[in-house]
């Protein structure tokens, strides 16, 4: 797994806006904000925005996921924001050993969790 820096291009306020912690939201790959890679936006096929956080901590991802030949590939953009002092760390987590990743698309789609074309 490697984490790769890309600034993040929203404030803290505009993440709370557009996901408050503790939600989620399946947004279509034409929301995406441009200050994400074209060349791996591209590729999405559906995209999960989510948030969580505390008091003193805000975490936002905004999930990729593309179709790999029959496979899904998932590429997480994270970023963790001090609420205090308005510090932030964000990037890209790539070549990750994820839940989805790899599995095969027919099981997603006899358990119910697919919206992909077959």
């Amino acid at each position: 797994m490697k984490f790769k820096y890309l600034k993040n291009g929203w404030s803290l306020s505009e993440w709370q806006k557009i996901c408050p912690e503790l939600t989620y939201k399946v947004v279509d790959v034409n929301e995406l904000p441009d200050w994400l890679p074209p060349g791996l936006m591209k590729k999405f096929n559906s995209v999960v925005i989510a948030a969580s956080g505390n008091t003193s901590t805000y975490v936002g991802i905004i999930m990729g996921y593309r179709i790999d030949i029959d496979k899904i590939d998932e590429h997480p953009f994270v970023v963790a924001f001090d609420k205090k002092t308005f510090n932030e760390y964000s990037g890209i987590i790539d070549h990750g050993n994820w839940f989805l990743e790899g599995l095969p698309i027919f099981l997603l789609k006899c358990k119910g969790l697919s919206h992909y074309p077959a």
